[in-house]
């Protein structure tokens, strides 16, 4: 009799365990592709940040030294 309770319940805190995992899973896969888009966006933003003052830069010295 026990044993079979004990069966039973080991069998569904099994089935809970594998259930979570599998969340985790899932949960670590949506956060890594979130946060590689985070960081694909903000890389893009810094070097058009970049090049955007390179460009004032330019300007700024063509100004500066007229040929």
């Amino acid at each position: 009799m026990y044993l079979e309770v004990f069966a039973e319940l080991f069998v569904e805190l099994l089935v809970i365990v594998l259930v979570f995992a599998d969340v985790v899973k899932q949960l670590h896969a949506l956060l890594h592709q979130v946060l590689a888009n985070h960081l694909q966006s903000r890389s893009h933003r810094m070097v058009t940040f970049s090049v955007r003052l390179i460009k004032t830069k330019e300007r700024h010295w063509s100004e500066l030294m007229p040929a």
